[in-house]
């Protein structure tokens, strides 16, 4: 039992360590397509709580909802070579997104456009990947 609150206090100081960094790298390593975008992904409070609580939506909804949903969405993702899970992942950051905005935790995340989403949607579906 000890283990597993262990790791899982270590996976979520790992997934909000990769928003912080998220947000604050990815701004300037995306390109923007011709639009004129200041932040692309933006945590509000840019601090441990904030972070956390982010860590911890992510979480709860890449646990519970992808399993389902990647069970649903099988024959999609076999005509689509698999490439239906990029997609499936910016979903999954827009739910948690919703969900941080219904929930009254002062804590928020402000994604800019599609093409940010599908960029964090992979990166952080490698990040929980190699997270144990």
């Amino acid at each position: 039992m000890m283990c597993f609150i262990y790791r899982f206090v270590v996976h979520l100081i790992l997934i909000g360590l990769a928003f912080w960094a998220l947000d604050v790298y990815l701004p300037a390593n995306l390109p923007d397509f011709g639009l004129d975008l200041a932040d692309r992904i933006n945590v509000t409070p840019s601090n441990y709580f904030g972070y956390g609580m982010v860590a911890l939506i992510f979480s709860f909804v890449n646990g519970i909802l992808k399993p389902i949903l990647k069970l649903l969405t099988f024959p999609l993702r076999l005509l689509t070579f698999g490439l239906f899970s990029f997609i499936l992942n910016a979903g999954l950051l827009w739910l948690a997104q919703q969900i941080l905005e219904l929930l009254p935790l002062g804590v928020g995340m402000e994604i800019s456009d599609w093409i940010t989403y599908v960029v964090v949607g992979v990166i952080m579906a490698i990040i929980t990947v190699v997270i144990p």
